[in-house]
């Protein structure tokens, strides 16, 4: 009975781990998280990037904060976050979000 329980508290903990930093994965721009199955949709420059994936919601903004970016400031749809003396921007659309990096 008690290594039944372990085995879930363990499980459930993994599963947890997985869920708030298995899907994520640094972008090129200062290593910002983003969705793992994010689709690289248009390169504007080395600091601009624009992605396709439906779902940009809140749960993605709590764990963006988990990986030690702090929100500056938001104008509407832009979100602007810092760390480590590094500032991106990400604005989100319908179909996905452009990642900008703030020189």
């Amino acid at each position: 009975m008690k290594g039944k329980r372990l085995l879930w508290i363990i499980g459930v903990t993994v599963a947890l781990f997985l869920l708030l930093f298995g899907t994520l994965k640094p972008s090129p721009i200062h290593k910002f998280p983003i969705p793992l199955f994010a689709q690289l949709e248009a390169e504007h420059s080395k600091h601009s990037k624009s992605y396709r994936f439906y779902g940009i919601n809140t749960l993605y903004e709590q764990h963006v904060k988990l990986f030690g970016w702090k929100e500056i400031d938001r104008l509407g749809s832009k979100g602007i976050y810092e760390k480590n003396g590094n500032t991106v921007s990400i604005i989100t659309y319908k179909n996905g979000f452009q990642l900008i990096a703030n020189e």
